[in-house]
């Protein structure tokens, strides 16, 4: 079967819940579900552009200047969590989605809710500049994160929020 769809930014990505299928241009933002059961378009949208997205259970995770969290089967904003900077990297595990900027900001948000479960910023490098680019953040356990840059490895205590 087609049905037909129109969105004008090339590109994107596709999550399915249910009978629903959601795209995601994510070069200009645009978005739709649409209904395989009824052939046609049930919602349209557009979300922050340039941004990037994740799906997460019954929704996706849409990040650029902000995270949101949008249900795939209306649409709808469940949650809006606002971002520092420009993202480096934003990876979901388990139901949490973390966060590093490219100013060495270290966030964890909660996918249910959209709390911010852990802040903190990476020290300055070893010449005393700004910090290091985080490339890949990761829980460890339950009580630290890993936090891995282009010359170290950081072990993030979750308690140190600040």
């Amino acid at each position: 079967r087609k049905i037909p769809v129109s969105i004008a930014g090339r590109g994107g990505l596709s999550f399915e819940y249910a009978d629903v299928i959601a795209h995601v241009a994510v070069s200009d933002g645009e978005s739709c579900g649409v209904s395989i059961e009824q052939e046609s378009e049930v919602w349209r949208r557009v979300v922050e552009p340039r941004g990037l997205a994740r799906k997460w259970g019954d929704s996706f995770l849409f990040y650029g200047e902000r995270l949101q969290r949008v249900e795939i089967l209306t649409g709808k904003t469940i949650w809006e969590f606002p971002l520092e900077s420009q993202l480096a990297q934003a990876r979901v595990v388990g139901d949490e989605i973390f966060l590093a900027t490219v100013r060495g900001k270290i966030q964890v948000v909660d996918c249910r809710t959209g709390e911010m479960t852990f802040d903190a910023r990476l020290p300055a490098d070893h010449k005393g500049r700004g910090p290091e680019l985080p490339h890949v953040v990761l829980p460890c356990g339950p009580e630290n994160l890993f936090v891995v840059t282009n010359t170290m490895l950081y072990c993030v205590a979750r308690s140190s929020l600040g």
